[in-house]
């Protein structure tokens, strides 16, 4: 069609991929329209970032295979709930992908590649399995980012929602706002808002924040930085992820790096964010680097 963008052609051969292509590559996704990107293949790009020698074109064969495998079940029928409880059985039960609550904070738990090849994940990347196997079958599914939790949603449900990393069990109004209760403890009211589906850059920013907690955790703060990276090339203006580039470059003694983004959120932040410790650490390398 006249004047519309074709998507960017992205290198995911199995050849190993350095660290500066990958950041590159993820950037040209970033600057598509958000109906364009390809959640799965932008997880995977990332996942490349941990694991360079994986071949993405391989990982989204399984996704292929696994839609391909669901599809024979649902022939013509269309009705929402149902295709969703075959979806479900077929990943949750016939395959048995699950949350993983004894290593919760893994990091591979956030990996695509590594989900499909451990049936283990987090909530978000479950979620992302579930909505690109529904994609490849004309299901329209899209996150719901609940606090404290992430759901999915079909386009034409209103009142369910799939819970994946609980054997994709199906949520009603009430039971989603009863769960994000028992997850905040009290520390947020209940709004509605919170069922709205978010877009794939959203998706995709929160699966980074996941993975940069995941890594901050294990002390990792090499590959938290590469997530924050990534973060940063969705949206470059976010001051909390200038702000947590900073901390980390201090703690690795890139101690120019660090100022220039701790200024930068000092100049940015939100207002009401607490920016007195940054002060502080601000202060502290500018005495170090005068000393």
């Amino acid at each position: 069609m006249s004047g519309s963008r074709a998507p960017c052609s992205i290198d995911t051969k199995a050849s190993a991929l350095n660290q500066s292509h990958i950041l590159k590559q993820f950037e040209e996704i970033a600057s598509l329209p958000d109906r364009e990107i390809d959640l799965a293949r932008t997880a995977l790009l990332i996942a490349a970032a941990d694991y360079p020698d994986m071949n993405v074109e391989r990982e989204l064969f399984t996704l292929e295979r696994i839609s391909g495998d669901v599809s024979s079940a649902l022939l013509n029928e269309d009705d929402p709930l149902y295709c969703m409880n075959v979806l479900s059985e077929h990943l949750f039960d016939d395959l048995e992908f699950r949350g993983n609550v004894q290593d919760y904070h893994d990091p591979r738990n956030g990996h695509l590649n590594k989900v499909l090849g451990r049936k283990k994940g987090n909530p978000i990347s479950l979620a992302l399995l579930y909505v690109e196997v529904g994609r490849r079958l004309d299901i329209p599914l899209a996150g719901v980012a609940l606090p404290g939790h992430f759901l999915v949603r079909h386009h034409e449900v209103n009142d369910y929602f799939v819970d994946p990393f609980y054997r994709g069990i199906l949520l009603s109004v009430d039971e989603c706002r009863d769960r994000m209760r028992r997850r905040v403890r009290g520390r947020l009211s209940w709004d509605m808002k919170y069922l709205d589906t978010i877009g794939k850059r959203e998706f995709i920013s929160r699966l980074l924040r996941s993975l940069k907690s995941s890594h901050l955790r294990r002390k990792d703060h090499d590959k938290a930085l590469t997530m924050i990276d990534f973060s940063l090339a969705l949206d470059p203006l976010s001051a909390p992820d200038h702000r947590d580039r900073g901390i980390i470059n201090y703690r690795l003694g890139n101690t120019i790096q660090a100022l220039d983004d701790l200024l930068y959120y000092l100049g940015n932040a939100a207002p009401g964010s607490d920016t007195d410790g940054v002060n502080q650490l601000v202060t502290h390398i500018r005495g170090r680097m005068t000393s």
